[in-house]
């Protein structure tokens, strides 16, 4: 089965941001566990700002989370 794993690196470059099933996930890119950061499922494209909000779009809209871990907001639903 083919499935498909979106990904960002973080503005500094230290870490990954990832589709991971139903999550988005983090990442060290020096090693370590991944970190969930929200639930989210068939992600369609992610972006990680500087100011450390992660944006991400679903089949239900686009969202935003911080990287360090917050509750999603949805700031567009989809057919708006």
């Amino acid at each position: 089965e083919f499935r498909r794993v979106l990904f960002r690196s973080s503005p500094d470059g230290q870490s990954l941001v990832f589709s991971s099933g139903s999550e988005l996930r983090k990442i060290a890119v020096s090693g370590g566990a991944p970190v969930a950061v929200a639930p989210a499922a068939d992600i369609s494209g992610i972006s990680w700002e500087s100011d450390g909000t992660i944006f991400y779009g679903t089949l239900d809209g686009i969202w935003r989370v911080a990287a360090a871990g917050s509750a999603p907001e949805r700031i567009l639903r989809a057919g708006e």
